[in-house]
């Protein structure tokens, strides 16, 4: 036999042997609302059902709702996300550091924008740019 047919036995044994997930494991290990849930709501521990220990809630509290939730339904985006940090029309404060020192301006968030998006920022009538949501109302230029 050759080494090339050996190797393919192998990952057929692998394949046919190795443990599969069912869809029920799945939705049980998937954070459910434990009761309705409106658009809008900032997630508490008491919003999160979970029937498994392998599901961490936490990762979650403070994330928002960004449609309506009925109770039992899976808690994962698009329905819900992280907060938003910055909001379209906003005024931002944006800062580049570079070479040790600071330089900070105002400016008007474009897009609305969760930490870690990257948003575009208005400075006047003719000029913008792009820059990463670094917390509330600040924009960081990379």
């Amino acid at each position: 036999m050759s080494g090339r047919a050996l190797g393919l036995g192998w990952l057929l044994l692998l394949a046919t042997t190795a443990p599969r997930a069912t869809a029920q494991a799945t939705a049980q290990a998937t954070p459910r609302a434990a009761r309705d849930l409106a658009r809008g709501v900032t997630l508490s521990a008491a919003d999160i059902a979970t029937d498994s220990t392998d599901v961490a809630p936490h990762r979650i509290v403070g994330w928002v709702t960004r449609r309506m939730i009925r109770r039992n339904e899976p808690l994962q985006t698009p329905a819900i996300g992280p907060p938003l940090l910055v909001r379209a029309g906003a005024g931002v404060r944006i800062r580049l550091l570079a070479d040790g020192f600071t330089v900070a301006r105002d400016g008007t968030a474009l897009v609305a924008g969760a930490l870690g998006d990257h948003v575009r920022v208005r400075l006047d009538g003719t000029h913008s740019v792009t820059g990463v949501v670094a917390g509330p109302a600040l924009v960081r230029i990379p």
